[in-house]
């Protein structure tokens, strides 16, 4: 990782539509560090490993929603933010 990747804010971005994370990957990886997950699992993860800055998830997945997601990330980090947004 580069110097200026590390100083980008770093987002985590989950949804489970593989085609949409690559597209925001490639409209964003400018301005955003982004590490991404399908699962809401691989997720938690690697928010209880790594330092963000951020979440953004899709809110309506297979098997858990947004809301899902932020009890979770609320369990780890209370002041982490998270970001929903829904097709």
């Amino acid at each position: 990782m580069s110097v200026a990747e590390e100083q980008l804010p770093k987002i985590m971005h989950i949804d489970d539509d593989e085609e949409l994370l690559h597209l925001f990957y490639l409209s964003f990886e400018k301005y955003l560090n982004i590490k991404q997950s399908l699962n809401l699992e691989e997720a938690i993860d690697l928010i209880k490993e790594e330092e963000f800055d951020a979440v953004i998830t899709d809110y309506e997945m297979p098997g858990f929603n947004g809301l899902d997601v932020l009890k979770a990330v609320k369990e780890i980090n209370p002041d982490l933010p998270v970001i929903f947004y829904t097709g």
